[in-house]
């Protein structure tokens, strides 16, 4: 075994350590007594490499302490462990730096340590022993299942960052899915290189084929899953691996890194929604689906006895979204360790997961619409649960379809008949749902939904638009000439039922609060408006207007009114703003009221029937 240390500064931290490791029967080498600066000659690091090779080939342990990891960077590959000391308990700025489970910095370009130890700390000696204790002598093997077609570019740094992981009891199965460059040329100089390594061959089947195939050969008690074009921390299998245990879950799942190809890192993904391990299956289906539970496959550990029967379906097109959410309609129960461990890199065309839109991305919705109808066939109130399963997969598709229609790179109309029944379809699920705000960024989705018109991807005729009851209150504040011009404008977009002209009398002040206070009002609103309305004029009538108006796509209001019907919320504004030079006593809310969805009709409809009766009664 060969241990790095690094940062080791002082006189007394490098006599304790050595006097550490020599007592463990290591070999302690002390690169500073062979070189008087950091930057040294090549005659003097030509000495040193000897040295260290010397060492190396005679002692089966070794540890080099090399102080500055960045200025002996040859040596970190060859080290097992990396040990960076802290003397003051501060972080410094090498690799990741972590406090906790906190990350503070990180840069792809630096090779960093496994452990990082607080000298100062006077449990370091036991922290350091558990720590390599449970990495080197444990008897529980992780098998790394590594899918390769035609990635020689990439599968260096893969299977580098897999075979320098501090946990050592791996086994590294490379999956050939029939590559036809040089990739299986590369797997074989990793499995010459290190017996963990071991290749296996493929007719080329893809990505969900080789998956099941690496499962089956597998041999660990715990699986992961690596694509091949992406890379690992270097401490990843050990985190997943303590949590798992520790909360004896079926599957723990670490955050992630999104790096564009030329590494630079676009997002960090830090997640803690489960410390605790979660075993209500419909919690984890509803934490799927809201993204809590992270659809794809590869930045998870999995208990081999728990998955070893629940195989990769060949046939979907996101394989991964497919079995996660089996996986969580299985009950399999789930933990998260918060902070990022996987490298995803976004290439584009060619890696294993990017490509250009194709009609298989449609294959996705027909794959939710499927699971939905399985899934509510056998638990019939999880109907929340998959509208937002539906949501995603359509939603997911439209997103891609713009990405490829903004580059470029698709014919004019192509696929837009799908495109149109796909964005109909999504329309018309967010439409029927009472809260908008259950679905995952909601936000941004309103913002696609309207950039595909704004483009003339979708021309605004074609788009789905459902008829939706409305009531509209004419305050006393307009005259009969008003009140008819308001008509009319509502007349041009929807279709008018009724109209009623009651004198509310003495009522009129009550009615006004029961309209705002039941319409959930902010407190003291209410009151506001209803003084604005109170005494300002020569009547107590009030005009209601019964209507079915269309509707289709939503805008974000405000914060506390927040997403929509745009159609209604557009009515309301310009009828308002209208009449701000029409009339003397002009206050914002004292000209019209309108409902904007089901819920707000009914509670309207039910205080206007109240008083509608008893002022029928009065007479």
């Amino acid at each position: 075994m060969k241990i790095g240390v690094c940062n080791n500064y002082t006189r007394e931290g490098k006599k304790n350590i050595k006097k550490y490791f020599e007592s463990k029967n290591y070999n302690v080498i002390d690169c500073d007594k062979l070189v008087d600066t950091i930057d040294f000659n090549l005659e003097k690091k030509e000495c040193l490499d000897n040295l260290i090779k010397e060492k190396i080939s005679i002692f089966d342990n070794v540890v080099i302490d090399f102080n500055d990891l960045l200025n002996y960077k040859d040596y970190v590959d060859i080290c097992d462990y990396i040990v960076n000391i802290d003397y003051t308990n501060q972080t410094v700025g090498l690799g990741v730096e972590r406090v906790g489970y906190d990350i503070i910095e990180y840069s792809p370009d630096v090779k960093y340590y496994h452990k990082k130890i607080n000298y100062s700390d006077k449990n370091w000696v036991s922290d350091l022993e558990k720590s390599i204790n449970f990495n080197f002598n444990n008897n529980i093997k992780v098998s790394i299942i590594v899918p390769i077609y035609n990635v020689s570019l990439y599968l260096s740094k893969c299977i580098n960052s897999i075979i320098h992981q501090s946990y050592k009891n791996i086994e590294v199965l490379l999956i050939d899915d029939g590559s036809t460059d040089n990739s299986l040329d590369i797997a074989r100089k990793f499995s010459k290189m290190d017996s963990r390594v071991k290749i296996y061959h493929k007719k080329n089947g893809g990505l969900a084929s080789a998956r099941n195939y690496g499962l089956s050969k597998a041999s660990g008690n715990y699986i992961m899953y690596v694509d091949s074009d992406d890379y690992i921390d270097n401490n990843m299998v050990e985190l997943l691996l303590k949590k798992i245990l520790k909360e004896n879950a079926d599957i723990c799942e670490g955050g992630i890194f999104v790096h564009n190809k030329d590494n630079t890192i676009v997002d960090i993904h830090e997640i803690l929604n489960i410390d605790k391990k979660e075993t209500r299956k419909k919690e984890l289906v509803n934490k799927h689906a809201d993204g809590v539970i992270n659809i794809a496959v590869w930045n998870k550990m999995y208990k081999h006895e728990s998955i070893k029967n629940i195989k990769f379906n060949t046939k979907v097109f996101k394989e991964d979204s497919d079995y996660t959410l089996r996986l969580c309609l299985e009950g399999l129960s789930v933990t998260q360790v918060p902070i990022p461990l996987y490298h995803y890199i976004k290439r584009g065309s060619g890696s294993l997961t990017g490509d250009k839109f194709s009609p298989r991305f449609f294959n996705l919705a027909n794959w939710c619409e499927t699971m939905v109808k399985n899934i509510l066939k056998e638990h019939a109130d999880y109907n929340d649960i998959t509208d937002k399963l539906l949501f995603n997969s359509y939603i997911h598709i439209l997103k891609y379809y713009l990405r490829d229609f903004n580059k470029g790179v698709l014919e004019k109309d192509e696929y837009s008949d799908e495109i149109i029944t796909i964005y109909n379809k999504l329309v018309k699920l967010i439409i029927n749902t009472e809260d908008v705000t259950k679905y995952k960024a909601f936000d941004n989705v309103s913002k696609i939904l309207h950039l595909y018109i704004s483009k003339g991807i979708i021309n605004e005729k074609d788009v789905y638009k459902q008829s939706l009851p409305c009531i509209g209150i004419i305050w006393n504040s307009l005259n009969n000439n008003h009140k008819q011009e308001i008509l009319d404008k509502i007349s041009k977009i929807g279709n008018i039922k009724y109209f009623i002209n009651v004198d509310f009398n003495d009522k009129y002040q009550d009615f006004i609060k029961d309209i705002y206070v039941e319409n959930h009002e902010a407190e003291g609103v209410p009151f506001i408006k209803y003084a604005t309305l109170k005494d300002q004029f020569d009547n107590n009538y009030i005009n209601i207007v019964y209507a079915n108006i269309d509707v289709n796509l939503y805008e974000y209001t405000d914060d506390i009114k927040g997403f929509q019907f745009e159609s209604l919320a557009t009515l309301k504004r310009n009828i308002r703003e209208y009449y701000k030079t029409k009339i003397s006593k002009y206050a914002f809310d004292n000209i019209f009221h309108l409902t904007m969805n089901e819920a707000e009709y009914k509670l309207t409809n039910d205080i206007v029937t109240k008083y509608l009766e008893r002022t029928r009664h009065e007479k």
